[in-house]
This record gives C-alpha cells, structure tokens and sequence, in this order.
C-alpha cells in the first residue's frame, strides 16, 4: 500500500514521532507500506531527510522514489536516498516503444537500480508497445491506463 509522502514532510522532526505514533496504534506493520516520496523540489535543505529515512526503514517501511527523471527526481536521489523502489516518470515512458533515445536511458537506470538492488517501476504506460518495450528493457512492473485505469481505495 504506497503512501505519498512530499521530501519536505518526511524530513520535518515531527512528522516522524507521529509515524511512529500512529503505526503503534493501528497495529499495521511498515513491512507492508511503501512511502512515495513525490517532492519534484530539491533536496539540499533538508539535512534530516536521510537520517528519517534510515529510522524509517529500521521500522520496516521501504522507500519508493516517484517521478524519476522528472525536475529534481533524478540520480541525486539514487545517491542520497537509495530508495527501495523507483518509479521512471512518464516523460520517459511515453512512446518508448519508438524511441531509441528513451529505450537507452530506461534501459539504463534498469541495469543501475538493478545492481543497487531496486525495484523498477514504470509510470504512464497506455499502450502495448510502451508495455512490451518497458519489459524487454528491464521494468519489473507498470502503471498507467493500458493495464487499469485509477479507481478507488477498496480496503480488504
């Protein structure tokens, strides 16, 4: 179940203590959420962020990075945050199945989250041919309208 989480509220102090909180009253375990971190804003004032991380992670949660290449979602965050997952943003998905240009660099950070040890998703995909080509190109899954269209959260 991913949570979105923007770079500037998991790297607040508070927000952490009320993570914590709340995951002890719900009695969910963190081994099952993943946070999205969606922030396309840059990380460099936010010197917390990765020490929350890692306490986050000690409690169980994994971290996913949302919009990979697009605006400050891009190799700094390989770096500073090495996430659990990472998901190729839809600038980079679109119409892969007939750019080369695109394939390479799917392609590429496939074979760089890999050898990380990540997960690789990709975003936007809509038709079979970005579908078929994202597979042959290393994604291990996909969202967007060609497999399900958005629907509402059903618990349970």
């Amino acid at each position: 179940m991913p949570e979105l989480v923007g770079a500037r509220q998991l790297a607040h102090d508070g927000w952490l203590g009320s993570v914590k909180a709340a995951l002890a009253l719900t009695g969910v375990d963190a081994r099952n959420i993943t946070l999205e971190i969606t922030e396309r804003a840059s990380l460099e004032h936010h010197s917390s962020l990765v020490d929350h991380m890692r306490a986050l992670r000690a409690l169980g949660y994994r971290i996913a990075v949302d919009d990979l290449g697009a605006g400050y979602a891009g190799l700094s965050y390989f770096a500073r945050l090495a996430p659990d997952v990472v998901k190729i943003d839809v600038s980079l998905t679109r119409d892969v199945d007939r750019d080369p240009v695109r394939q390479r660099i799917v392609a590429s950070i496939c074979t760089l989250a890999h050898d990380l040890g990540m997960l690789v998703v990709a975003e936007g995909i809509e038709t079979q041919g970005e579908f078929v080509r994202v597979g042959e190109l290393g994604v291990d899954l996909v969202q967007g309208y060609f497999v399900a269209r958005p629907g509402p959260y059903r618990a349970g």
